[in-house]
């Protein structure tokens, strides 16, 4: 849009060279030699006066093209749709199209005139603006940025899909973990039961044999006791005694031994447990 207004205000500038050129040829001057003289002075300014009304038609034609061309390019990046940049893109290549024409009906009309050294000079300035007004109405610029701007979209679906994916995986993760530590807990109570159901079998193995010594130290004792009161010493009695008893102490070590291994079978576990988790936590 800067290049435009440089453009407008070189013709600005031009156009108020003309002027000064034509109120020169205005002012009165000393009789002229011949009449040819005259109407030659004449027709310079008459044709001053045509370039300086094309030239006015010109910017006025610029100007109203840079209106249209800033609101149509607005129009072209809010709505990102490719038929409508391409009918608009067309739209403006028509319009380019119509500008040049005037401006090569200009150049044609300041050919026809034999002018002087100023009317070269504008010649040569509307040449530049013609290339100028090429590079601004360039489209391939729109393109780019309207490509860059889809590839920007897609980009932010699939950074947005993946990290979908990712949650999605993480959740997975976690309840894999979470199970395997639920089935390493029940394998591990499973271990404690069967271990503890062995010693509860020990246990009550020895205790049945405790309750059966305890029995015959019991009927020995009371053997003892009638063979005192008779008055007759019984050997063997004295020895079943001692061996009855014997068996008690025996089952009695035996049945705090099972207690001590049942006791022991429930808190193996129980510290694995402990130590795991310490070791985790570490």
């Amino acid at each position: 849009m800067s290049q435009i207004e440089e453009l407008q205000g070189r013709i600005s500038a031009a156009m108020e060279r003309i002027s000064a050129g034509v109120e020169a040829l205005a002012l009165p001057r000393p009789a002229e030699p011949s009449g040819e003289a005259e109407t030659a002075d004449a027709d310079l300014v008459a044709a001053l006066e045509d370039e300086r009304m094309a030239n006015a038609q010109l910017e006025e034609r610029l100007r109203s093209l840079k209106a249209k061309h800033a609101a149509e390019i607005a129009a072209l990046q809010a709505a990102g749709a490719d038929d409508q940049n391409e009918d608009e893109l067309e739209r403006l290549r028509e319009e380019l199209a119509e500008a040049r024409a005037s401006l090569a009906n200009a150049e044609s009309e300041a050919a026809a005139t034999d002018m002087s050294e100023e009317v070269e000079a504008l010649r040569t300035e509307v040449a530049l603006l013609k290339a100028q007004l090429d590079a601004v109405e360039d489209p391939e610029p729109l393109k780019k940025e309207l490509e860059a701007l889809r590839m920007q979209a897609d980009n932010s679906e699939l950074v947005d899909g993946l990290r979908a994916e990712i949650a999605t995986l993480k959740a997975e993760l976690s309840n894999t973990e979470r199970l395997s530590e639920l089935q390493a807990e029940l394998e591990m109570l499973r271990a404690e039961r069967v271990s503890h159901g062995d010693a509860m079998s020990r246990l009550d193995g020895d205790l049945q044999r405790l309750r059966k010594a305890n029995d015959q130290l019991r009927s020995v004792v009371s053997d003892l006791r009638t063979a005192n009161e008779a008055g007759v010493g019984e050997p063997h009695l004295i020895n079943s005694a001692m061996l009855a008893e014997l068996e008690a102490l025996r089952a009695q070590r035996a049945t705090d031994a099972a207690e001590v291994h049942a006791v022991l079978s429930k808190l193996g576990p129980l510290l694995s447990a402990a130590n795991l988790a310490e070791g985790e936590d570490e």
